[in-house]
């Protein structure tokens, strides 16, 4: 159920099951992997660094990743890795998505990267995309980014400039009592598992979808986002929540869907986040 626990910092909502098995209940205080939330503070993270000066949304990301082949990196900027308009989704690699698993650091996620990118079926044609192309790969990239210009590692910033800010005491990227996690459906005779259980939570540090944390932290955090200035000034804050036109279509957070394509309204995200 839903309980006001301070009227000054919002409400705690507690989810029924931690292990359905054992019928352990989710606790306020229960840790679990927040999926493609993580991008949300990822972009946090990226935008501080906007707001102090030492990115900027409109620069080829080819400044900051010289690594990276120039006719891929000089046409996306860190704007279009943001908004899932850069293209950068390095699908149907034969062994990328496992050797990513494995990863423990960004950096090397991103010697991942520069090793498989080679392969990638666009990677000799690679233009930038007429629509919306929902992004996990985009978003490692901004974190190398973030470590770059920095020189902390991206948990580090999180740490300092997130965190421990807020007072968020039970988020990182760190495992320890997190719940376990499930797929199901409901049909008339109740709650049916699916067959595969694998949600696409990451196992491995992504900027992605790699971040454990609790309902508690996750209402300051937002808490500290929306209803204060902690994180972002008013007009770093309404860049996060602005709608990204592409192609007269908007992608905002309104509506929830596993794949955003931006076709028409309907499909409405937050510029810089997602949860699927």
């Amino acid at each position: 159920g839903i309980r006001d626990r301070s009227p000054s910092r919002g409400s705690e909502m507690c989810i029924r099951d931690r292990d359905i098995e054992s019928k352990a209940t989710f606790q306020i205080d229960t840790r679990s992997n927040i999926a493609s939330i993580t991008k949300m503070i990822t972009a946090v993270a990226c935008l501080q660094l906007v707001q102090n000066g030492l990115l900027n949304l409109k620069t080829p990301i080819s400044a900051y990743l010289p690594e990276l082949p120039k006719h891929i990196a000089e046409v996306i900027t860190l704007e279009k890795l943001l908004d899932h308009t850069s293209g950068y989704e390095l699908d149907n690699i034969k062994g990328f998505r496992e050797a990513l698993s494995k990863t423990t650091s960004i950096q090397e996620v991103y010697k991942t990267h520069l090793k498989y990118l080679p392969k990638w079926e666009h990677y000799t044609s690679f233009a930038l995309p007429t629509r919306f192309d929902y992004s996990n790969d985009s978003y490692d990239l901004i974190a190398v980014i973030i470590e770059r210009v920095s020189g902390l590692s991206f948990s580090d910033y999180l740490e300092k400039n997130i965190y421990m800010p807020l007072g968020m005491k039970h988020t990182s990227f760190e495992k320890y009592n997190a719940a376990s996690y499930y797929r199901y459906f409901v049909d008339l005779d109740g709650l049916k598992k699916l067959a595969s259980n694998n949600m696409g939570v990451s196992k491995n540090i992504s900027a992605a979808a790699g971040i454990y944390s609790n309902v508690d932290d996750l209402r300051i955090f937002f808490y500290g986002l929306f209803k204060t200035y902690d994180l972002l000034d008013l007009a770093h804050r309404s860049i996060l929540l602005s709608p990204s036109i592409l192609n007269g279509t908007a992608f905002r957070l309104e509506e929830q869907t596993s794949l955003v394509l931006g076709e028409d309204k309907k499909t409405k995200r937050n510029r810089y986040s997602s949860c699927g």
